[in-house]
């Protein structure tokens, strides 16, 4: 739709190398580490899928396949989950330590992100299972 603005791959990672203090005008990242930053974020939130951690990002299926000018297809409210944590792996590429209040941030919004595309599973108890534990008795006529 038109009011969900498309957030770019690109976005995501320069995000990222900000978050790390490798952003902006005093760094840029080559078009290999581009690439493998790219790499990166693919398979973090291909594994994030494969746990049942579905946000919409437009995974590749050949890791080739990936562009930076990509639409991620994730919503913006689940972008800081994405490249906070993006940044936190990339930090040894670059020799660096993740700081505190990186993790911290991090790990609030893949929280607040778990918990808006969690779903419940719908329990059906069997009809052999004792009433009292979860399972109420069918009451058709009111009694």
């Amino acid at each position: 739709s038109e009011q969900n603005k498309m957030i770019k791959k690109r976005y995501l990672i320069d995000q990222a190398t900000t978050e790390i203090g490798m952003g902006g005008y005093q760094f840029d990242a080559s078009p290999e580490e581009q690439a493998d930053i790219l790499r990166q974020m693919d398979a973090m939130v291909a594994m994030w899928s494969s746990k049942g951690v579905d946000v919409g990002y437009n995974v590749p299926t050949d890791p080739t396949d990936s562009d930076l000018d990509d639409d991620s297809g994730i919503e913006l409210q689940h972008a800081a989950a994405v490249y906070k944590s993006l940044a936190v792996q990339i930090c040894p590429m670059y020799g660096k330590q993740p700081n505190i209040l990186l993790v911290k941030t991090q790990e609030d919004a893949y929280n607040a992100m778990l918990s808006s595309v969690a779903t419940k599973p719908t329990r059906q108890y069997p009809e052999r299972y004792p009433l009292g534990a979860g399972n109420r008795r069918y009451r058709r006529w009111g009694y």
